[in-house]
């Protein structure tokens, strides 16, 4: 079965010398210093508007955001053609969802071999694991090598993508098989296949096809360090068929490995500002704040950020990167072009759920500080804190805990998991039932419409504005647990990106599984209490009661104050204007400005 040495291009290995290796680390060293700036370009082309652009504008844009992509590309591949050539490429195995790393890939290429009018075929075994020991990153790169060929030297026909188990001596394989009606491999090409550089049959079917010759050199090498094997057969004018053994180191998908995290608690007063369009982003980082003690400011677009910022000094600021009016590279800019060394030194911490290659240096070049992906990781947010507030205004304590710690489920057990996983959106809400049951409530009554608003902007060609809309969406479904809602809003994204359409079909998916979870979290979401009428006279004494148990709720930054939710709408409503704005702080997590209006309402009683 296994009839092929997997070698990395024996020539070379057999060269040891210093000048060899002089010359693989110095192009190591030049990818990596092209790479910053040609990820700042590809970041900032896709950032231009597109809605004021002339036809043949647009298709330069076009052509930049293309070539860019390709540059950024060959530069990857060379830095890890450089680190193989040398030894230094090392694998981080974890423990990881096979089940959604099967979904991402898979939904990519649909995509890809749907832009060209392909058929991509998929199929799943028995038996596959739901979570796998590897290198999840490294295993990315080789699948989507290999289909990345089949799609790009396929012109009619399709792709076909097949995972397995299967059993040979004594033993579990993941085969992966990736199969193809395209140009085909001649015969005498099948030796140099995976030597570096090659670039079989350049002077007729593919001499118009771009790429360094590296992609299979690198697959290979990365198949032989997890220790499998990698084989193909081809018919020049028929098609190919890659071959992937590698293998299966089955997960535990109940003990997950100890991860690292901290308690961080503020100990001085310090003001940050936390940037984002979507009221569930929000949520989630100034609970993660408010729970360690911080308050925080917020605001729902770069251009209300950067007010608040001239008016306010700020020991630190997120920005989220997509919003309207103003996105978080836009507030950056104008931030920075302020004069002062406050403006040249605040720091600017990018939010976003564009996790892509270079991200940081991307938003290090336009003028951020640093980047937090979405959704926030506690370990990776307690890192900016402790990176970026002023010395002595944090406490943290570094510790180990079991990523799998039972927590109480607040809405119903048996619901499909496959349309909204609780448990993970419980950890992504650390592990706060109450929080988590007030975001899946806040996410149906903010996005209800946001499969009109899409379609709307989309046939009215508004790309910027569908584009926001489905990356809005992408994120909140992730953070809530609704894993296949957000490959759906991924694809129309990607979709509006690269081509500034969506196909029917990517919009007919996303329809049906934003119903599904619309429908499913109106099945198992606690509702909310019934709207009550103002009480007609004030009690004071009850009033006095409950403000001064708000007070120290609000000051410390306590979740346990949602729990107030009717009873301040009970007892506070005769206050009238004051109580509607305390319970817009609380629903914002703007915990400082509520403790500021319950403290006056408390005040008010005392003086009359």
């Amino acid at each position: 079965m296994f009839n092929y040495e997997l070698s990395f291009n024996d020539a070379q290995k057999q060269d040891n010398s210093g000048e060899h290796e002089k010359q693989t680390l110095f192009l190591a060293s030049v990818s990596h210093e092209i790479r910053t700036p040609v990820s700042a370009i590809t970041g900032m082309a896709k950032l231009f508007r597109e809605d004021n652009l002339d036809k043949t504008q647009l298709e330069y844009l076009k052509n930049i955001r293309s070539m860019s992509d390709t540059l950024l590309a060959i530069i990857n591949d060379i830095l890890d053609f450089s680190r193989i050539d040398t030894g230094r490429l090392t694998l981080d195995a974890v423990d990881y969802s096979f089940t959604r790393f099967w979904d991402d890939v898979t939904s990519l290429f649909e995509f890809l071999a749907a832009a060209k009018s392909l058929e991509f075929r998929k199929e799943r075994g028995p038996n596959l694991p739901s979570v796998v020991f590897g290198d999840e990153l490294r295993m990315r790169q080789i699948l989507v090598n290999l289909l990345t060929n089949a799609v790009k030297y396929t012109r009619e026909g399709y792709v076909l993508f097949k995972t397995e188990v299967i059993r040979f001596e004594g033993g579990e394989y993941l085969l992966y098989t990736v199969s193809d009606t395209g140009v085909g491999i001649k015969d005498s090409d099948h030796e140099p296949l995976f030597k570096a550089f090659s670039r079989l049959d350049e002077q007729s079917a593919n001499r118009n096809i771009e790429g360094t010759g590296l992609g299979l050199a690198i697959t290979k090498s990365l198949v032989s360090l997890m220790g499998g094997q990698i084989c193909f057969d081809s018919t020049y004018g028929i098609g190919s068929t890659f071959r992937v053994y590698l293998p299966l180191i089955r997960g535990d998908s109940v003990h997950i490995p100890t991860i690292e995290t901290a308690d961080i608690h503020a100990s001085g007063d310090v003001d940050i500002l936390v940037v984002d369009d979507s009221r569930i982003n929000l949520a989630v980082t100034l609970g993660f704040l408010n729970s360690y003690g911080f308050t925080a400011d917020s605001a729902g677009n770069g251009r209300e950020a950067f007010e608040m910022a001239r008016s306010k000094r700020y020991d630190l600021v997120f920005l989220d990167h997509m919003m309207p009016e103003m996105n978080g590279l836009e507030a950056a800019a104008a931030l920075r072009g302020l004069p002062g060394d406050y403006f040249r030194d605040l720091p600017l911490v990018a939010l976003s759920a564009n996790v892509v290659a270079g991200a940081k240096e991307f938003f290090e070049a336009a003028g951020m500080n640093d980047f937090l992906e979405k959704p926030i990781k506690e370990a990776e947010l307690v890192t900016i804190l402790s990176k970026y507030l002023p010395e002595g205004s944090v406490e943290i304590n570094v510790h180990n805990s079991d990523e799998t710690e039972a927590v109480d489920n607040p809405v119903d057990p048996n619901v499909q998991s496959h349309i909204v996983d609780h448990n993970i959106g419980l950890k992504n809400f650390g592990n706060d039932p109450q929080l988590y049951a007030k975001v899946l409530n806040d996410f149906t009554k903010d996005h209800i419409a946001d499969y009109s608003k899409l379609m709307t902007a989309i046939r009215e060609n508004r790309v910027e504005e569908a584009t926001r809309v489905a990356h809005t969406i992408k994120s909140t479904s992730a953070l809530i647990g609704a894993e296949t809602l957000r490959v759906a809003a991924y694809d129309c994204e990607m979709s509006l990106r690269r081509s500034s359409a969506c196909p029917p079909e990517l919009t007919e998916v996303f329809k049906q599984r934003f119903d599904a979870v619309i429908e499913e979290l109106a099945r198992t979401s606690p509702r909310e209490a019934p709207e009550k009428k103002a009480a007609k006279t004030l009690d004071k004494n009850s009033a006095v009661v409950l403000l001064s148990q708000l007070l120290p709720l609000l000051q410390k930054g306590s979740l346990e104050i949602l729990e107030y939710t009717e009873r301040i709408e009970d007892v506070l409503s005769p206050f009238g204007v004051l109580c509607e704005l305390l319970a817009t702080h609380i629903d914002e997590f703007a915990f400082g400005d509520a403790a500021a209006v319950a403290a006056q309402m408390l005040d008010s009683l005392y003086s009359n």
